[in-house]
């Protein structure tokens, strides 16, 4: 997670650990996704923020997910939190 939090912060994605080369499986010419192979700048439209999705899989089989947004401390804006309780 604290990866994600720097990688906002510093508005780079940052390079895929151990990455060494695709599946060619995966028909990366035509889809719209790529493997990063090394820093570079996290770019979004304007009036659009940056998010980022960690999930963490335990071996107990509790599994949890957070969803992060860039922060703009200038902004000044009061924006609703949504919680979800866990599962029963």
């Amino acid at each position: 997670m604290l990866k994600t939090i720097l990688a906002l912060h510093e508005r780079t994605l940052p390079p895929s650990a151990n990455y060494e080369r695709h599946n060619p499986n995966i028909d990366f010419a035509n889809i719209p996704f790529s493997v990063n192979t090394q820093a570079r700048e996290w770019s979004v439209k304007d009036g659009h923020y940056r998010f980022a999705g960690v999930s963490a899989f335990g071996f107990g089989g509790t599994n949890f997910h957070v969803i992060l947004e860039e922060y703009f401390p200038e902004s000044g804006e009061k924006r609703k939190i949504y919680t979800r309780s866990p599962c029963r």
